[in-house]
């Protein structure tokens, strides 16, 4: 009987696996009504882009990361008070938005002469280089000669660069999970800091 029971057991598993899939699918192609035109699932999450109208957004495992419609805002927000506050940062580290758009406000500053970007998942680098949609977002920004790209976790590859910074930028999703939340730590903010000019 227990092989038996084993036996359903894993049946039923592999057919919730593919129900979820399948559902998981169905609940993106409903987020907001958009229609998708790109969806790739990469080592570390689920990319989607949709495109309703003049609205474009990407939503990595169904979170939403930007809407053109308001893109600009937060991206603003997020750069420009830590750039005016130095007034005049030659060097600049970039935590996560593999996306341009951050890497775009930060190259506005006539001062700036490199950047390094950390990004996790080089499937988003790759979607912000390649797919025209998102490419007219960051306006170039990731062909940038300043910029230098590191792929991996900041958490581990912030000792690794040369530094010191003048400015540091992290635009991480929310610390949803135990990885995400050890990048908005005290330790880890410590461990920024020490890598500050």
């Amino acid at each position: 009987e227990f092989p038996v029971v084993c036996l359903v057991g894993i049946v039923g598993l592999s057919a919730f696996a593919v129900f979820t899939r399948d559902a998981e699918r169905l609940l993106e192609a409903e987020l907001d009504e958009d229609p998708i035109v790109y969806m790739e699932q990469s080592e570390y999450q689920r990319l989607v882009v949709t495109r309703r109208r003049e609205d474009t957004r990407l939503y990595l495992d169904g979170s939403l990361q930007f809407s053109t419609a308001d893109e600009y805002r937060y991206h603003e927000a997020l750069v420009h008070p830590a750039m005016a506050r130095h007034g005049s940062a030659g060097r600049v580290l970039l935590l996560g938005a593999g996306d341009g758009l951050a890497l775009r406000e930060i190259l506005r500053w006539p001062t700036v002469q490199t950047v390094d970007l950390i990004e996790l998942d080089p499937a988003v680098l790759a979607l912000a280089r390649r797919h025209p949609l998102v490419q007219q977002l960051h306006q170039g920004s990731l062909d940038d000669p300043r910029l230098t790209v590191h792929h991996g976790d900041a958490f581990q590859l912030i000792e690794t660069l040369k530094g010191p910074f003048d400015v540091v930028i992290a635009d991480f999703p929310d610390p949803a999970t135990p990885a995400l939340a050890r990048l908005y730590s005290v330790g880890f903010y410590g461990r920024l800091k020490s890598r500050m000019a």
